[in-house]
C-alpha cells in the first residue's frame, strides 16, 4: 500500500496509451469523515477533486517531489 499524499506534493499520472501529466496535492481535507484531495492537473491548468482512495490505490499514480 502506498503512502497518503500531503499538500504540495507533486505527481505524475500515466494514462493506458502511455502520455503522462502532472499534478499537485494542493489541499487534503475531510467531508464527512473522508479525507480528500484538491489537485491541479498541470498540463491545463484545471483543479479538481479526489477521494483519497482515488489516488492512493492508483498504480498509474507515482510521486515524484514531496511537498513541504
Amino acid at each position: 500500500m502506498k503512502n497518503k499524499y500531503n499538500q504540495g506534493d507533486i505527481i505524475q499520472y500515466t494514462y493506458n496509451d502511455g502520455n503522462r501529466d502532472l499534478l499537485v496535492i494542493t489541499k487534503v481535507f475531510e467531508v464527512l469523515g473522508s479525507l480528500r484531495y484538491t489537485v491541479r492537473w498541470l498540463a491545463d491548468n484545471t483543479e479538481g477533486r479526489c477521494k483519497i482512495n482515488t489516488l492512493d490505490d492508483n498504480l498509474s499514480i507515482t510521486l515524484l517531489a514531496r511537498g513541504q
